[in-house]
């Protein structure tokens, strides 16, 4: 030993501090070629169609993704027309939610009310750390300006 005090750090396990968020969704914007989506846009044209892409993101650490969404989506209909009419939640929502896929689109109020999907086992959740299709909506641009599309 050298003659110096020895000082020593004592360091106390805190309890585990979780994001306060364990679900994030977002919006990507899709050209429509020949009805498919294209590549990523940040714009959209008037008298154009285009895609809309939801993502769903799951940031617990213990769980192992999304076993179910729903969600409602809501737009203003002077600006944007769906096109996913007939309106089938079969062919919006992504096959890993294959169970009680629901949701109804009201075309004059611009909402899809409860567009949801059920995972038929752990293996199928969806966006486990990192974000993944939920669904994907098909729009046409109705007139010039800045609209609003809304998840709750």
């Amino acid at each position: 030993m050298d003659g110096r005090k020895r000082r020593y750090l004592q360091i106390d396990a805190l309890e585990n501090r979780f994001l306060l968020a364990v679900a994030g969704f977002e919006f990507n914007l899709f050209e429509d070629v020949n009805g498919q989506p294209g590549s990523a846009i940040e714009q959209v044209v008037v008298d154009e169609s285009f895609f809309v892409e939801i993502t769903a993101q799951e940031f617990d650490p213990k769980a192992k993704g999304l076993a179910a969404v729903a969600l409602d989506i809501e737009w203003d209909p002077n600006a944007l027309q769906s096109l996913d009419a007939p309106f089938d939640p079969g062919q919006i929502i992504t096959p890993n939610l294959s169970l009680f896929q629901l949701g109804e689109l009201n075309q004059v109020d611009g909402l899809i009310s409860n567009l949801s999907g059920v995972s038929p086992s752990t293996v199928n959740n969806i966006g486990d750390g990192s974000a993944e299709r939920f669904a994907l909506l098909r729009f046409r641009a109705m007139q010039p300006g800045d609209s609003l599309l809304t998840m709750d």
